[in-house]
C-alpha cells in the first residue's frame, strides 16, 4: 500500500536536524557576545574585539537566514525589518560610524541601537524557525 503524505502546514516553518543545531549554536555564541557587548555599553567603554566579533557573528547569521526570510510567505511579518539590515550586513562597518570628539579627533563608536535592532530581528526569525525547540 502506498503511503500518502500530507503537505506541511504553511505555519510550520521550523528547520530540523543538524541544520537547526548549527543555527542554534551560532545563536548561543551570539548571545554570549551580546552579554559582553551590553556590559561594555553600560560601562561606556567598548572593547573593539567584542564589538566587532558580535557584529560579525550576527551579520554572518543574517546572511545564512536571508534566503529563508525572503522566500517564505510565513516571514512576511518580519521581512521588511529583516531586509532593512542588508546594507549593514553587506558592509558591517556601517554599525561603526565615525564621529569627532571635543578635540576634533575622529572616534569610531558602535551604533548600539542598530546593533540591538539586528539582534532582535534575528531573534524573531529564529523563534519562527523554532530552532530553540531542539
Amino acid at each position: 500500500m502506498e503511503q500518502q503524505y500530507a503537505p506541511q502546514a504553511e505555519q510550520d516553518v521550523s528547520v530540523g536536524g543538524v541544520y537547526a543545531g548549527v543555527i542554534l549554536q551560532k545563536w548561543i555564541s551570539i548571545m554570549e557576545y551580546s552579554e559582553a557587548f551590553t556590559v561594555n555599553r553600560l560601562s561606556g567603554e567598548y572593547d573593539d574585539e567584542i564589538c566587532r566579533s558580535y557584529v560579525a557573528k550576527m551579520t554572518r547569521l543574517w546572511k545564512e537566514l536571508k534566503v529563508k526570510v525572503r522566500t517564505r510567505a510565513d516571514f512576511k511579518d518580519v521581512r521588511d525589518e529583516f531586509l532593512k539590515f542588508e546594507p549593514y550586513c553587506v558592509d558591517p562597518a556601517r554599525f561603526f560610524p565615525a564621529s569627532s570628539d571635543e578635540d576634533g579627533k575622529e572616534v569610531i563608536t558602535p551604533d548600539g541601537d542598530e546593533i540591538y535592532k539586528l539582534e532582535n530581528v534575528l531573534r524573531e526569525v529564529i523563534e519562527k524557525l523554532r530552532v530553540t525547540e531542539f
